[in-house]
């Protein structure tokens, strides 16, 4: 009997390994680049941990306060080129972590840095998964906010936007592959009468963040430095309509 219970345990042990493998390797995350490295070590950028938001402040008045929701699976720390650059262009700008690295299981993040945020306009969005649900945040929390963005990503059914005064600037990539096309044209019918989209040429959906290359999607053309620079670029006139 002791015999057959000692294979039994082996063969759990053995289930239980394989199992917890498997949910390692499904939760694995991207790891960050050299451009978020040194954008998060640079002495020209001043990043600070505020409440676990990385927060990069911007010289002077800011133009505006950013909170950005990171990809699914995606470390924030891989959005540290992009925030240090919006923050070089006068925009102070929250990356908000997010539980396992999925902004699903931290909607209400957000909460954190806006109750930290003085001045206006506010604006909340994110990356992929990060942007469908920095949406619904916004949903809930439509008075405190003056906008929504989406990068490679739209809003669903739990964050419908149309119902709201948001302002909303959508920017997606040419050479998207990981972008569903059909849930991106059903996400358009969740948006206000009147929001602004753009498109940048040569970009792919790793291009908004300095992760390396995704699992399925298209060949970038551009470099991620010139996908961010025109990413701010877009961000910035935005703003600049919300003031």
């Amino acid at each position: 009997m002791a015999v057959i219970w000692e294979h039994k345990w082996k063969i759990l042990l053995g289930v239980a390994l394989a199992i917890t493998a498997i949910i390692w390797l499904l939760l694995r995350s991207y790891p960050a680049g050299s451009l978020a490295d040194d954008a998060m070590a640079g002495e020209w950028s001043d990043v600070k941990d505020e409440n676990g938001a990385i927060r990069f402040i911007a010289e002077g008045e800011p133009l505006g306060h950013v909170m950005y929701y990171p990809g699914g699976l995606v470390r924030p720390e891989s959005y540290s080129y992009l925030a240090s650059q919006l923050a070089e262009a006068g925009v102070e700008t929250w990356v908000i972590p997010m539980p396992l690295n999925l902004a699903v299981l931290g909607i209400s993040r957000g909460e954190q840095a806006l109750g930290l945020i003085g001045g206006s306009p506010v604006v909340i969005g994110g990356h992929s998964l990060g942007g469908a649900m920095a949406a619904r945040f916004a949903k809930d929390h439509e008075d405190q906010l003056d906008g929504v963005f989406f990068h490679g990503a739209y809003p669903d059914e739990g964050g419908r936007l149309d119902g709201t005064s948001l302002s909303v600037l959508s920017i997606q990539m040419e050479e998207d592959r990981v972008l569903n096309s059909e849930s991106y044209e059903e996400g358009l019918g969740y948006m206000p009468d009147a929001f602004f989209e753009e498109w940048i040429e040569g970009g792919n959906h790793a291009s908004f963040g300095d992760y390396g290359p995704q699992r399925g999607d298209g060949e970038a053309t551009i470099s991620h430095e010139e996908a961010v620079e025109q990413i701010v670029d877009l961000t910035v006139d935005w703003l600049e309509s919300l003031q």
